[in-house]
């Protein structure tokens, strides 16, 4: 804090990085990240957001023209910057979190009856990691289904929801998705300085991006 405000009063520019993460098939998150606090700012963007006019989801735009063109669309639209991606699939996920030795989170009742888990506290591996930081909890969730054999797929889902219920659920994946964070840095944090080195050394194998592996392996051992 103190750093921020003597940065801040003497006009010094704080170093800032913007990155682009992509989960497969469609988790979209916009990392902010301040090197010199060793800040991290996390915001999802759902898969489902509009561009281009309001017509082209997130998701249809990036398996359309891949990363950079959307990254260049989002940095038009949210007028920022984004300096880098970084792409990761389900596979490497789940070895990511399996080179942890698992991760330890609060297993909400929807996702353990799906998964017929006990909720609570409990150390999940890669796979139910994976599962857990992508559920959503349809089996309360009311929806209209439609139909249409004119109906534009592409650009518009075929259900309707409630707005407030959709907000809902989609928080509850987002906070899922906190506890996995917290879990893996859990995790890390109780390896010892070895196995650390280890982790660290194989982040650059479980990803797509076009970080340098020094700027990467600053960036996710402050995350860690």
């Amino acid at each position: 804090l103190t750093k921020e405000v003597v940065a801040s009063s003497s006009e010094k520019e704080i170093k800032s990085y913007s990155i682009l993460y992509v989960g497969l098939p469609s988790v979209f998150v916009l990392i902010n990240y301040y090197p010199e606090f060793r800040k991290i700012n996390f915001v999802h963007i759902p898969h489902s957001a509009t561009f281009l006019n309001n017509e082209y989801r997130i998701v249809d735009l990036f398996f359309t023209l891949d990363i950079y063109p959307t990254m260049r669309i989002l940095e038009r639209t949210l007028k920022q910057k984004i300096d880098y991606f970084l792409i990761q699939d389900r596979f490497n996920f789940i070895d990511l979190v399996d080179l942890l030795g698992g991760i330890e989170v609060n297993l909400d009742a929807p996702f353990a009856r799906q998964y017929e888990l006990n909720k609570g506290k409990s150390i999940i591996d890669g796979f139910y990691a994976w599962e857990y930081i992508r559920f959503l909890d349809w089996y309360n969730i009311k929806m209209k289904v439609k139909s249409e054999k004119t109906k534009d797929l592409v650009r518009q889902d075929n259900f309707e929801v409630d707005p407030a219920t959709m907000e809902m659920i989609y928080e509850m994946r987002n906070q899922r998705q906190r506890y996995v964070l917290e879990g893996m840095r859990k995790s890390f944090t109780g390896l010892d300085e070895r196995d650390q080195l280890h982790v660290l050394d194989h982040f650059k194998n479980v990803f797509r991006t076009d970080m340098k592996p020094d700027f990467l392996m600053m960036l996710y051992k402050d995350i860690l």
